[in-house]
């Protein structure tokens, strides 16, 4: 019997076999907002036990409440780490090892942008940003930039922090087993857009 014979409930079986992370454990830095907080979640879905990191332990409560929430059956803690003081990431390390009874998968999340740690970004600093824009271009030239960089992007939008869900998913599984080494953009094909015309005048 080939697949195209097999009935749907097992294929959809096998798929989900291919996907399912149970039994596995995950560690996340920056893992109680935006992007940290979707991989951590794309994880738990995926039945792996996570253990998220940061420096702020009421994100980290409110993000693991929210999980719990969402996925009743799982196991998910936190622990409190500062990737600036080196005493703190190695104690983090070792209570994630202590509590999950070692590390299947590692994803560092957790860096900064120059200027602000990325975790740290506030509500009043993209405000404030807007606020620039505006008082030197017009009230409209926010929705204006806006509108024109998504038109440069081939699926017509901005990313949001759940596109890195799939990735992360399959990445972690057994379906993504023979990926290694490589580099996967998740950017809707901004890459193909703005690399460099290496192409001879």
């Amino acid at each position: 019997m080939n697949n195209t014979e097999l009935p749907t409930k097992v294929i959809m079986h096998q798929l989900q076999n291919k996907f399912d992370l149970s039994g596995k454990t995950a560690f996340v830095t920056g893992g109680g907002t935006g992007i940290g907080f979707s991989i951590s979640k794309a994880l738990a879905e995926s039945g792996a036990a996570v253990m998220i990191a940061s420096r702020r332990e009421e994100i980290l409560q409110q993000a693991v409440k929210q999980l719990a929430e969402d996925y009743p059956g799982g196991l998910i803690q936190y622990t409190v780490m500062d990737l600036s003081d080196r005493n703190s990431v190695l104690s983090a390390a070792s209570n994630a090892v202590e509590k999950l009874g070692g590390i299947d998968i590692f994803v560092g999340n957790a860096a900064m942008d120059g200027l602000e740690p990325i975790d740290k970004v506030q509500d009043e600093t993209i405000e404030a940003a807007k606020k620039s824009i505006q008082e030197q271009h017009g009230s409209d030239s926010v929705l204006a930039i806006v509108s024109g960089f998504t038109s440069m992007i081939p699926v017509g939008r901005l990313g949001e922090c759940h596109d890195v869900e799939g990735m992360i998913q399959l990445l972690a599984s057994d379906a993504g087993s023979y990926i290694t080494g490589s580099e996967v953009n998740i950017d809707g094909g901004m890459r193909i857009m703005i690399r460099p015309n290496t192409q001879s005048p």
